[in-house]
């Protein structure tokens, strides 16, 4: 038997590269809502700041462990 988490990766899989011609052309035409624009596990912990904004963030926690 296979397992969940297999079964998931498998069609994950399957998914990429059956759709890999157009996430292709998707990409050449600038139409990202057409690409697998994969976030990963961490994407609830996005803020939709700036970068720049994000990046001074990180800075001052940084500097605050440090200290």
């Amino acid at each position: 038997m296979v397992s969940d988490s297999t079964d998931q990766i498998v069609r994950d899989h399957l998914s990429h590269h059956s759709s890999a011609d157009g996430r292709r052309a998707a990409a050449q035409q600038g139409r990202p809502e057409f690409m697998s624009l994969w976030a990963g596990q961490g994407s609830p912990l996005g803020t939709g700041k700036p970068a720049a904004e994000l990046v001074a963030d990180i800075v001052a926690q940084a500097a605050n462990i440090v200290r």
